[in-house]
């Protein structure tokens, strides 16, 4: 996984750039993605969006990922440079999983620059492969 990364970053000689965002809770989808296209167009590359932040009343899931996908896009036509986002789509229950799943697939990213965070000891080690093998 981490080889495709590289190359669909176009990284050669280099580590892969990446941060979890921090405080965990409590930033608004705007103030996150923000925080991400900060560290994209400070040289980052791959930004992990941790477990507690799925989906809090402050931070709607669908709001995250349309944020998401804006500074993405920005930090891409800023830097000239690919960059990847992994989202939690852990959830309670499998459906909401595969909502969340098919959600960020129907937000446009270009394949490759997005991944799916899945909470195996949450959703449990079926999920974890169901989604591998669907996704």
């Amino acid at each position: 996984a981490l080889d495709d990364m590289k190359k669909y970053l176009g990284i050669k000689n280099r580590p892969v750039l990446g941060t979890i965002i921090k405080p965990k809770m409590g930033l608004t989808s705007a103030e996150y993605a923000e925080v991400c296209y900060d560290f994209w167009t400070g040289g980052g590359d791959f930004v992990k969006n941790d477990e507690p932040q799925a989906n809090q009343d402050f931070c709607p899931y669908d709001k995250m990922v349309k944020h998401v996908k804006e500074a993405m896009d920005k930090a891409v036509k800023v830097t000239g440079k690919k960059k990847v986002h992994s989202f939690n789509v852990s959830a309670s229950d499998f459906d909401t999983m595969i909502e969340r799943c098919e959600m960020i697939r129907a937000a446009g990213f270009e394949p490759g620059s997005y991944a799916f965070l899945i909470d195996g000891i949450t959703a449990g080690w079926m999920a974890v492969q169901t989604l591998r093998r669907k996704y």
